[in-house]
Order: C-alpha cells, then sequence, then structure tokens
C-alpha cells in the first residue's frame, strides 16, 4: 500500500504531495515520491476526482453530500474517512 500526504515542510509550492510505501515504511519517514512520479501523479488524479466529485454532490444537494459505497471505500483507503 502506498500512502500520499500533503507536506507543510515545503510552504512556498501550492502543490506538493509525499509517497510513502506503508509495507516497507509503516512509519512514513522515507518519501518515494521523487522516485515514482508516475505514481504520484496518478493517486493526485484520483483524489481530485473523488474530491471534485464530492464538492459538486455537495452544491447539488444543499451541502449534504450522498456517497456510494465504491467511493466511501476509495475515501477510506486514500485514508480520508475511517
Amino acid at each position: 500500500p502506498l500512502a500520499v500526504s500533503d507536506s507543510p515542510s515545503r510552504p512556498w509550492q501550492s502543490r506538493w504531495a509525499e509517497l510513502f510505501d506503508l509495507q516497507k515504511d509503516p512509519g512514513e519517514q522515507v518519501d518515494v515520491a521523487a522516485e515514482r512520479g508516475v505514481e504520484v501523479y496518478d493517486l493526485d488524479r484520483e483524489i481530485v476526482a473523488i474530491t471534485t466529485g464530492a464538492a459538486e454532490d455537495a452544491v447539488a444537494n444543499d451541502g449534504e453530500v450522498q456517497m456510494d459505497d465504491a467511493t466511501r471505500d476509495r475515501l477510506r483507503a486514500l485514508g480520508y474517512i475511517e
């Protein structure tokens, strides 16, 4: 499993990501984003798609977001919900 995280350690950049290999580095100490740029890009696109869809749903439903099980599972896998 991989984990992507925003990092406040680079505040001069408007968008950044860190990528951790949770099997080899469960403590998230070694950022492998530079070595695995394609995966960072793919995960970022997935996060944008999920959050954009949720935001559009919230606007369309007066702030209430209805999620299907697949979306909920994807958000849970990415660590955004429990």
